[in-house]
């Protein structure tokens, strides 16, 4: 298992930043420019700006997201859409040790930033593993898997999910899509994703990647101010 980085923030200048970002997020103000200005204000490092990016949101948003928070069981039966990214790149991060945070919306993210750069690897494997785990003691009706279609490789990474499922007896699809925002946004059954942009349109969803690395692979996540 590759070693966790080094991973060092300064408390006192994240409890003084965090709610100044609050501040401009509930008037209205630009999520990047924000951090930017109180990045700079600060002279946060790379991952503080990082957390303060992922993990702090204005309290009615944060609230509100918590309330359509729901535990594993509530997928018994229900129909399941799962962002493939945002759930293995979370996760894959938490098994190699990287940081993970918990948000004042309730929800783990990792803070890597390796949307992008994403390979397939016996790690992802090894996650979806987990992940099938899971979906087999709770039994969704159907899982739906959605994948970014532009993504280098996102065809490759489908078919071994794909076969993945059929080798846990899931039923369920794996697809490709140029919006897969739009799609879970307006889906209609569980999300699994820990994207804010899809959380806080409302609907039941579940954080899939952070309930399996605290409550099953035993990870601590540093908890935003």
């Amino acid at each position: 298992m590759p070693k966790s980085r080094n991973f060092l923030v300064r408390m006192d200048r994240l409890r003084a930043a965090a709610p100044e970002l609050r501040y401009l997020l509930t008037r209205g103000y630009p999520r990047k420019s924000s951090v930017e200005f109180i990045g700079n204000h600060y002279q946060l490092t790379r991952d503080e700006r990082n957390i303060l990016f992922r993990g702090v949101f204005p309290r009615a948003i944060a609230q509100a997201i918590k309330a359509n928070r729901v535990t594993p069981g509530a997928i018994c039966g229900k129909e399941l859409f799962v962002d493939g990214y945002n759930v293995t790149i979370t996760l894959e991060n938490a098994m190699k040790g990287h940081p993970i945070i918990r948000g004042n919306n309730g929800f783990i993210r990792d803070i890597s930033g390796t949307f992008r750069g994403f390979r397939q690897s016996d790690l992802t494997e090894a996650c979806w593993r987990e992940i099938l785990r899971l979906l087999t003691q709770y039994r969704p009706g159907l899982t739906t898997v959605l994948l970014d279609k532009p993504y280098s490789k996102s065809a490759q990474l489908a078919r071994s999910i794909k076969i993945w499922m059929e080798e846990y007896s899931i039923q369920g699809q794996v697809l490709l899509s140029q919006r897969v925002d739009f799609k879970l946004k307006n889906a209609r059954g569980v999300r699994a994703t820990s994207d804010s942009t899809i959380l806080i349109r409302g609907g039941p969803s579940l954080d899939l990647a952070g309930h399996i690395a605290i409550r099953r692979l035993k990870k601590r996540p540093f908890v935003v101010p």
